[in-house]
Formats: C-alpha cells, sequence, structure tokens
C-alpha cells in the first residue's frame, strides 16, 4: 500500500519539487548558491537605479532653491553696486545684447 501511496505522491509534485528531490546534495548546494547569486545581484541592479534615479531629483530641487538665492544675493548686489534700477536695467540689456551678439 505504501507503494502506492509514493505513486501517487510522485505525480502530484510539480516540476520543480521533482527537480529538487532528483538532484544530489551538492547539486542542490550549487543550484541554491546561484540562485542567490541571481536574487543578490537583482537587488543591487535595483538599488542603483533607483539612486540613479533618486539624485536627479533631490539635486533639481535643492540646487533651484540654492540657484535662486544665489540669483538673488547676486541681485542684491549688482543692485547695490549699480545705484537704482534703471541703472540695473541698462547693465542687463548691455549683457544681453554682448551675449545674443557672441
Amino acid at each position: 500500500m505504501s507503494s502506492e501511496d509514493n505513486g501517487i505522491t510522485e505525480r502530484r509534485k510539480t516540476g520543480m519539487k521533482r527537480m529538487w528531490a532528483n538532484m544530489s546534495p551538492e547539486e542542490r548546494a550549487a543550484r541554491a548558491a546561484a540562485m542567490t547569486d541571481g536574487r543578490m545581484k537583482q537587488k543591487a541592479k535595483r538599488e542603483r537605479a533607483a539612486k540613479l534615479k533618486a539624485p536627479r531629483r533631490q539635486t533639481n530641487g535643492s540646487s533651484s532653491i540654492e540657484d535662486t538665492l544665489e540669483l538673488a544675493k547676486l541681485a542684491a548686489a549688482l543692485l547695490e553696486l549699480a545705484g537704482s534700477r534703471e541703472a540695473v536695467n541698462h547693465l542687463l540689456d548691455i549683457a544681453e545684447l554682448v551675449r545674443g551678439g557672441a
């Protein structure tokens, strides 16, 4: 009766279970190590991809604020040196002409 039960159990096993059951301990260890290595490589790949995406978002957000603050400081210094808004506008017009002509 146990041989009949064994046959039924063998038929119920999936292909993967049969594959693992038919492997020697050395083959199982090698296959398990390869699978673990593959999972680790895939995890590292996902982490690298996440790191590549994340800094761009953070850098763009923080750098735009930093750029705005830096431009505000430069504008204040320019206004202080020029003495009036009209003089600043005149200097900006000259800079635009120089940049456009170059």
